[in-house]
């Protein structure tokens, strides 16, 4: 999805410099004048009650109310140099942001309940055995020993100045007591896009992305690494072809006992129980969530409220997917400041 849309946007940026450059009536060129658009200033109000959060790529980060329908905060977080990914909520109420940077200043950040600006920020970069290395985060996940999760969808990683390579099979992680220090790596080899994470109460680690297991044998796969911060292993759980084209989240839901994988083209949610045990089928099926009159519906990734009862879905189309777990229904909620949402989380959630 995420590399799509930045085809077409370049697609689209020289279709448009080509229309301006050849525009004229009678022969003579026409200066259009561009409109650069005004960043609108938005309120933090700290005292508001927020529901859900929803992480925008326009460099917010909407609070809404408990239902989803109104705005009831936003944070600005492009002061902070970020382009808010992946979003989750721990137990304490903090608010976690993958945000991917220019130039090696990508971070992950904590926003304390009812703070604009980040409490901790763990920067994802430099590495204590390498030259160089920068990653771009696009989810992020904790563990209830606290130590910090990222997925790179994509890294830069050097050995000397002049031996450098690129990667996006790289999970990084922060040790709970050293949040200054340096991420350590984990590279997943059958994984060539990691996009999406989330671990468990006991820090075992479940990350998707496109994939491949052999030559022949590619497409959208969930894998676990288990033991990531002692000795990382590394299992395949999903194989290419069972899930749709599309990657979409991974969340570890009822105190560590279901992994939910969402399908972004099916627009289901597929729910495993855990521990995983070989050739596991899902018990529960989500969904499917909202699909417009034009055939729109992108779920991408959520998570659930406190006590798991309803489900929250950021659709990369522009609206919150909200449904009862119970009778399965959900509903559709959009909003005039939604544009490109890319996750959301209730406040509190079942981490």
């Amino acid at each position: 999805m995420r590399l799509f849309l930045l085809l077409a946007r370049c697609a689209s940026m020289l279709v448009l410099g080509e229309l301006l450059a050849g525009c004229s009536i009678s022969g003579k060129q026409q200066n259009v004048p561009l409109v650069s658009p005004v960043r609108p200033h938005v309120r933090f109000n700290a005292t508001s009650h927020v529901g859900i959060w929803v992480s925008s790529s326009q460099g917010y980060l909407f609070g809404q109310n408990e239902v989803g329908r109104k705005t009831v905060t936003a944070i600005d977080v492009t002061p902070y140099d970020c382009t808010p990914h992946g979003i989750k909520v721990d137990h304490q109420q903090n608010l976690w942001v993958a945000c991917e940077a220019d130039d090696g200043k990508s971070t992950i950040e904590e926003y304390a309940p009812g703070s604009s600006a980040p409490s901790t920020t763990y920067a994802d970069s430099g590495c204590a055995s390498c030259y160089l290395f920068y990653g771009w985060p696009y989810d992020v996940a904790f563990d209830d020993a606290g130590h910090v999760f990222a997925a790179n969808i994509y890294s830069i990683y050097c050995t000397s100045k002049s031996s450098c390579s690129s990667s996006s099979g790289e999970v990084v992680w922060w040790n709970a007591n050293a949040p200054t220090a340096p991420p350590t790596l984990i590279y997943d080899p059958n994984i060539t896009i990691v996009q999406y994470l989330d671990a468990d109460p006991s820090g075992n680690l479940y990350i998707d992305g496109q994939g491949c297991l052999s030559a022949h044998d590619c497409g959208f796969i969930v894998d676990e690494i288990a033991n990531p911060t002692t000795a990382p292993t590394i299992t395949n759980l999903i194989p290419p072809g069972i899930l749709g084209k599309h990657v979409a989240g991974v969340y570890v839901s009822k105190s560590g006992e279901v992994l939910d994988v969402i399908d972004q083209d099916a627009r289901t949610t597929f729910q495993y129980a855990l521990p995983w045990v070989a050739s596991e089928q899902p018990f529960n099926v989500l969904g499917p969530t909202f699909q417009n009159k034009f055939g729109l519906g992108a779920p991408v990734s959520g998570g659930f409220n406190e006590g798991d009862t309803r489900q929250v879905i950021a659709d990369f189309n522009g609206w919150l997917d909200v449904g009862r777990v119970a009778s399965n229904k959900y509903s559709a909620v959009s909003n005039p400041n939604f544009d490109s949402i890319a996750s959301a989380a209730y406040v509190p959630s079942d981490k």
